[in-house]
This record gives structure tokens, sequence and C-alpha cells, in this order.
């Protein structure tokens, strides 16, 4: 009862949740111990090589010894001959999509077999292209009756311009701002046009001026003429940044779906990409806006440790320009995160992905911090990313993603304690091994130290009063060791 006070309870559960279900409280039976006698390991080895190569040490750490190479158009034969041996499966790499083989995936689990894909079914499809991306995040919000997206400082002011709506939307933005007194703002503040299905910095222009760029694209005809492949691009309202010395930079974090049976999700922080060139609104310069790696690598002065430092220099900025200390902000940039990432799971777990023992992923989540220093959700990559950051920060990553395996493992067999709000390999407390809770469907419900989640995005009114009540819900599963 005295832990349950001290949290915060999402408010309108059946909001967040839907309809009050039954869902899967606990893992399937699996008989882990086969993990060291009668598992394989298949090795696909196409793309993030860095990343698998840690997975595969934790798989043998615990007991997966016997590896092999395969092409991913072989993995579902694979599936079958350990079947017929009635063998355990663990399969790393890229290059097939698991949602081709949840049937067979079942029949492991119906024997009791472990195995294990690092992939979710349908989780690269729902928000490896950043239309989608927004177009889920603002459907979910309309959802829940919430009209202003921007305003919920979940990502940038954006128009898919591909949806005849939004064009429209933006034309009437760019027409109201010339019949003003004051109009100069909208056309002097830059704004940023992307192609959503490119990626590695490429397709993405910065627009100095959007009136021009509107009537020289003709897009109040476009709106409604124009096919949507003519219209295949986001715009976004470029955000003032906060700078780490001056330069523009993004923040990247992980997302791990430890389990989908039942959903649990948590979250890392992991590195900055700043900028190498000093920051100036009106510069031409693309790597002035433009902090991937793909685009800074190309720098003459480009080294890892300039472009990758760890991610508590930001709060060591914050607290050198007197806005925070830098215990202040790692509370405050927690909050923000884990609200994002909640909204962003809420938005795509349901309709967008698949539910599949055995199945996990980890994701890399990119963030533009803004000079008010709200954390703005800018793409979801489907691969994480570590090639620059492992020759900048190698301690770090080894001992952030050395916690994988053991993480997912505990959430497979159910040995994650349900409301434990982050996660350790270790009691040292440290931040970098940390691991953030997002979602833990054992309990129904979300957590994040900021608050619930509610529409307009505000915390319940103290940390004591049940918001379940407002929803007059229940928690679809109770955990083990606590009752609504």
């Amino acid at each position: 009862e005295t832990n349950r006070k001290k949290m915060f309870f999402p408010c309108l559960l059946l909001l967040l949740v839907g309809a009050v279900t039954t869902v899967p409280c606990n893992p399937p039976t699996v008989n882990w111990t086969a993990m060291k006698e009668d598992t394989v390991g298949l090795w696909t080895r196409q793309h993030n090589v860095k990343y698998f190569d840690y997975l595969k040490k934790g798989f043998k750490d615990i007991g997966v010894l016997n590896w092999k190479s395969v092409p991913p158009a072989d993995v579902g034969k694979e599936m079958d001959r350990a079947l017929r041996l009635n063998k355990g499966l663990v399969i790393l790499g890229a290059g097939f999509a698991v949602a081709d083989y949840t049937d067979k995936m079942s029949k492991f689990t119906d024997r009791g077999l472990p195995i294990l894909v690092p992939q979710v079914p349908n989780g690269k499809k729902a928000w490896v292209h950043k239309d989608d991306l927004t177009n889920h995040l603002q459907e979910w919000f309309n959802n829940q009756g919430c009209e202003d997206f921007t305003a919920a400082k979940v990502q940038p002011e954006s128009y898919l311009l591909k949806s005849k709506k939004q064009c429209k939307k933006l034309v009437e933005r760019i027409k109201k701002a010339k019949d003003t007194s004051d109009p100069e703002e909208i056309f002097t503040h830059p704004w940023i046009a992307k192609d959503p299905k490119k990626h590695f910095s490429k397709g993405i222009s910065i627009v100095q001026d959007i009136g021009k760029w509107a009537k020289k694209k003709e897009l109040k005809r476009c709106c409604e003429h124009c096919p949507q492949s003519k219209r295949d691009t986001i715009v976004q309202r470029y955000v003032d940044p906060f700078l780490i010395q001056g330069r523009k930079f993004h923040f990247r974090t992980f997302m791990l779906i430890a389990s989908t049976q039942p959903w649990i999700v948590f979250w890392h922080p992991f590195w900055l990409s700043v900028s190498l060139i000093p920051f100036n609104q009106g510069s031409k310069a693309r790597n002035t806006h433009i902090t991937n790696r793909h685009s800074q690598v190309k720098m003459a002065n480009f080294t890892s440790e300039m472009v990758a430092p760890h991610w508590s220099a930001l709060a060591k900025e914050v607290e050198s320009q007197g806005l925070m200390s830098e215990a202040e902000f790692k509370t405050h940039m927690k909050k923000q995160i884990n609200r994002v990432s909640q909204v962003l799971f809420l938005a795509h777990f349901e309709d967008h992905m698949q539910r599949q023992f055995g199945s996990y992923q980890m994701v890399a989540l990119d963030w533009l911090v803004d000079k008010d220093l709200n954390f703005l959700l800018l793409e979801v990559n489907t691969g994480p990313g570590i090639t620059t950051v492992v020759k900048a920060q190698p301690k770090f990553v080894k001992k952030t993603l050395n916690a994988v395996v053991p993480l997912v493992m505990q959430a497979m067999k159910g040995e994650l304690p349900v409301h434990d709000l982050g996660w350790s390999p270790d009691e040292s407390g440290s931040e970098d091994g940390r691991w953030e809770l997002v979602w833990d469907e054992r309990w129904g419900i979300g957590f994040t130290t900021g608050g619930p989640i509610r529409c307009p995005l505000e915390p319940c009114p103290n940390d004591n009063h049940n918001c379940a009540d407002d929803a007059k819900a229940e928690v679809p599963c109770e955990g083990p060791t606590w009752k609504h």
C-alpha cells in the first residue's frame, strides 16, 4: 500500500488501455533449461553486426553455444528442422520478416521449447517510415479527443502533404499568416521538408521561406489535384534547438520491447549526435542543421569523440547555462522521454504490431531538444546504430548492450518484479546500466515519474489521487502482489 501511494497512476485507463479485456498476465510455460542443452543459435548476420555480436555473447553466456550461419531465406527451413529434432532456437540477424513465421514460433511454444527472435511481428513496418510514424501518432491523439497534436509536445509541428486535409491545413496556415498584420514569423522562420521513405539524412531540405516554397510547389492546387506520390512529403516547422557549446544536436535513446506476452517495454538513454559546425539558423550549410552521423562523417574534422559524447554531456550543459542542476535535468528528461515513449508504444502496439511469444525488439529513438528543454520525437530507427558510439564510448555501450539479453530473459520467464519502475543488471544503481520502464501489461498500465498521460497531457492533481477512479475502470490484469 505504501509503495502504491508513492507511484503515479495514469488517468483515464480506459482511454489508454481501451476496453477492459483479459490479457496474458504470465508468459507460457517453457523449458528454459533447454537453453543449455538443446537450443541452436542461427546467425543471419546482415545488418547491425556489432549489435548482434553483443546479443550473441549474451546468449552464449547463458549456454547457447551451438551456432550456425544461414542465409535469411533459410530461416523457415531451420525452424522446421529444429522442430523435427525437438530443439529450441535462438535467431539473430536481419533480412527476414518474423511475421512470416509466427505459426512456426507458436509450435515451439506449444511444445515448451525456447524460441527467441529479435523482431516483433510488424514491428519494423509499423514505424520505419516517418510519415507512418507521424500519422499513427496523430491518429492516436485524435482518437483520444486531442485535436491539437502540436500542443501535446510529442513531435514538431508536422504536416503530411499526402493527406489532402493536412495539405490544405498547411496552405491555410500560410494564408492566415499572410492576412495578419504581423506575418513575418512563419516566413522568416525555417521549415524542413522530408522525404519520409529515405534514411541516412537523405531527402531532407531546409526551407527558409515556406511561402515561396509553397508557391513554387503550387501547393494550393496540388493539395487537391496532385497524386499522393507527388505529395509524399512531411513538412515540419523548424524547432528552435537547445545547443551544446553553440552546436545543434539530436539525442538517441533505445526502446526495448522485452516481451509481447505480456507487453513489457523499457527505454535507455544512449548518445548525443552533435554537429561539428557552430549553429546559425540562417546558414545554408547542411551540416549546421542535419546532425545525423552520416552527414557529419563527411567533415574533415570528424572524430567519433566529438560527434558522439556521452548523453550526460547534455545535463552538464544545461547546468552550465544555469537552467537546472544536473540532477534536476535528469529527472526532467526521464519525465519527458517516459511520457512520449508511452504515447509511441500506445499508438502502435494494438493496431500496428502483433503479439508473439518469443519476440523482442530494440529500436532507436531520435529526439530533438528545443530551447525550452522539451524532448520532441523525430524518428524511429529499427537498427540501433551503434557504430560511431562504440568507438567514442566503448565501456558505456558494452554495459548498456550486455544488459539486453538478461533483461529479455527475465521478461520471457516472468521473473521481472511487477511494479518496479526500472531495471538494472546489478545493484550498483549506475545510470549507464539502468533501463526505465515504459509499459508493463501485467499491471495493466504504464508509468512515468512525471505523472500519467491524459488529454491534455497534464499530471494528476496529486500523488495520492487515484486516477483510475476517473475512468471507472479496473486493471485488466492484476499482478501477483498488487490489486487495484
